[in-house]
C-alpha cells in the first residue's frame, strides 16, 4: 500500500507573503536561503506564500516537513494554523544574524512543542553560514 495524498509545496514561506530575494549557490541550489548574504552567490526575487494560507486549504496535515534554511522561524512562530499538523519534523537553522533578531533554536522548538506536544515535533539543528 502507497502514501496516495502527498502534496509536496515548492514555495518560498514568509509570516506575510512577500517577495523576498533568494540568494544561491549554483553548485548547491538545496541550500537556497532568503537570509544569506550574496558574497558573489546568484539572487532572486521569489513571492512567497504563508504557511497559514497552505494548512487552509486542509482539514489536517497529518506530516509536516518544513526545511527553510532559516525562514522557519519566522515561519512557524507566526502561524495561527500549526495546530492542523499532526506531527512536524524540520531542520531548525541558526547563525548571528538570526542570533541577534531574537530566535533560538530551543525557542522554536518549544514553540512547536507547546502547540503540538513534544513527542510530536522532532527537528535537527543546523549552523548556517551568514
Amino acid at each position: 500500500a502507497g502514501i496516495t495524498n502527498v502534496e509536496p509545496h515548492n514555495v518560498a514561506v514568509t509570516a506575510d507573503g512577500r517577495d523576498i530575494d533568494l540568494v544561491f549557490d549554483r553548485g548547491n541550489t538545496g541550500g537556497t536561503s532568503a537570509l544569506r548574504k550574496a558574497n558573489g552567490r546568484g539572487t532572486e526575487t521569489a513571492q512567497s506564500v504563508t504557511l497559514d494560507s497552505i494548512l487552509a486549504k486542509l482539514d489536517r496535515c497529518r506530516f509536516l516537513k518544513i526545511d527553510a534554511e532559516g525562514q522557519e522561524h519566522e515561519v512557524l512562530t507566526t502561524t495561527i494554523l500549526l495546530d492542523r499538523c499532526d506531527y512536524l519534523s524540520g531542520e531548525f537553522h541558526i547563525n548571528d544574524y538570526l542570533t541577534q533578531q531574537g530566535y533560538s533554536i530551543p525557542a522554536l522548538y518549544a514553540h512547536c512543542a507547546q502547540v503540538l506536544a513534544p513527542e510530536r515535533v522532532s527537528y535537527t539543528s543546523c549552523q548556517m553560514d551568514q
